[in-house]
């Protein structure tokens, strides 16, 4: 990862100043650029990462979490 500066972000609990670096992930198969953002806590994905997706969430207490390819869903 490379650092990209510094900015103030907002998320569900306020806002806070984090560090960006820029990457590159392995996504669904391919390889796309994006920015990392170093927050305290939990990971999280941004939005544009999960486009043409099916994101799956069991809202239980150690309920799964899944991420597929929208085109592998086509016989859903």
């Amino acid at each position: 990862m490379t650092y990209q500066g510094e900015r103030e972000i907002r998320l569900a609990t306020g806002r806070q100043s984090v560090y960006i670096y820029g990457a590159v992930v392995s996504w669904c198969g391919d390889l796309r650029a994006v920015f990392v953002h170093q927050v305290d806590g939990n990971p999280l994905v941004g939005n544009a990462l999960l486009t043409n997706c099916l994101l799956t969430i069991d809202f239980r207490e150690g309920g799964e979490v899944n991420i597929r390819p929208h085109w592998l869903n086509m016989g859903d």
